[in-house]
């Protein structure tokens, strides 16, 4: 999978969390960018995004994702170590 396409599906997860969000979803989206994006909703993305990679972050890496990006290198970061 490229690069593109696993970015692709993570926003397509993001999408799919967020419906009511009309904010195009960048690497540079930070969760006050998005409607809905709270706390408890940052819990079920996150569950969301580990189920469909089979992957787990630390509560170490959830804390200190800093926007989508960060998400998404450390999802690829993973994703390359199996």
């Amino acid at each position: 999978m490229t690069d593109e396409n696993l970015f692709e599906k993570v926003v397509d997860i993001i999408n799919g969390e967020f419906p009511e969000n009309d904010t195009e979803i960048s690497r540079e989206t930070i969760a006050e960018d998005v409607i809905g994006w709270d706390s408890m909703a940052h819990v079920s993305l996150i569950a969301m995004i580990e189920e469909a990679f089979d992957v787990r972050f630390s509560g170490a890496e959830i804390v200190n994702f800093e926007n989508v990006g960060g998400l998404f290198e450390v999802l690829k970061e993973k994703l390359s170590k199996r």
